[in-house]
């Protein structure tokens, strides 16, 4: 079973939908909470943001008067950290602050999940002395499941909160996988061209075999012009991600650094 837990800080905006479509695909998880999606909890929004293989009759704390703020399953927003390390810039932390929250955690015998990834998972997005980043974002379980578990924190970037992403087994992408049309082809210069050049060429056979044929052939011609012009378009996102990764770490680790 994977999961996948992200502060979206509004579901409505293109990057957001276009990072939770890509943390679907991604991690595939059976079980996904979004905190503060800030739009109606309808079967239309669930449609729009790509989760039709997902149930819409979905746990959340919506109320005849306000929006669901945690969709999927409850959980509290406490922006609570553990260690001085744990937090750069602004406010200095209370030890008697902390001292309190371990104490819940202990009486409700959980623990912190290991990480990897990035190391601070919340940033304000200032520059300078204005800069602040913490871990708030945190995933507590018993020792049962940490044995089975592990967690990722991902990039920030449609929302100042990292994804969380956990897993229990790896399951490895299939060779033979489905045709998937890229949305920003369509904005290519070539694209249309590709498409009427290999649409009109000649194939003899009845009609509906002959269009059922173009449309593969279409789709053969689509994949080798996509190679041609984006390259391997999942290894590039995963490059720029990582150099996304390397920046934010850099920043995190030296927030009075106006440079970088």
């Amino acid at each position: 079973m994977k999961l996948v837990f992200w502060n979206a800080r509004g579901a409505k905006k293109i990057k957001a939908v276009a990072r939770i479509k890509r943390l679907v695909s991604k991690y595939d998880p059976e079980i996904l909470c979004l905190v503060e999606p800030k739009i109606p909890l309808k079967t239309t929004s669930v449609m729009k943001l790509g989760l039709s293989n997902y149930d819409t009759l979905m746990i959340h704390n919506g109320s005849a008067n306000r929006l669901a703020n945690i969709w999927v399953i409850c959980k509290r927003d406490v922006t609570m950290t553990m260690s001085f390390e744990e937090k750069k810039g602004g406010l200095a932390l209370s030890p008697s602050d902390m001292h309190e929250f371990f104490t819940t955690l202990n009486v409700c015998g959980v623990q912190e999940a290991v990480t990897d990834g990035q190391f601070f998972t919340w940033s304000n997005c200032q520059q300078g002395r204005k800069r602040i980043t913490s871990i708030i974002d945190k995933v507590f379980v018993n020792v049962a499941w940490s044995n089975m578990w592990k967690y990722t924190v991902g990039t920030r970037h449609a929302s100042d909160h990292g994804p969380l992403g956990g897993v229990q087994a790896y399951v490895p992408k299939p060779f033979n996988c489905p045709f998937k049309f890229n949305k920003f082809w369509i904005s290519h210069p070539q694209f249309s061209q590709v498409v009427r050049n290999s649409w009109n060429q000649d194939l003899i056979a009845p009609p509906l075999i002959k269009v059922e044929e173009k449309l593969k052939r279409l789709k053969a011609d689509l994949k080798q012009w996509n190679w041609n012009v984006f390259g391997k378009l999942e290894c590039n996102i995963k490059k720029a991600e990582y150099e996304l990764l390397g920046i934010q770490a850099s920043t995190d680790g030296d927030i009075d650094n106006d440079d970088l």
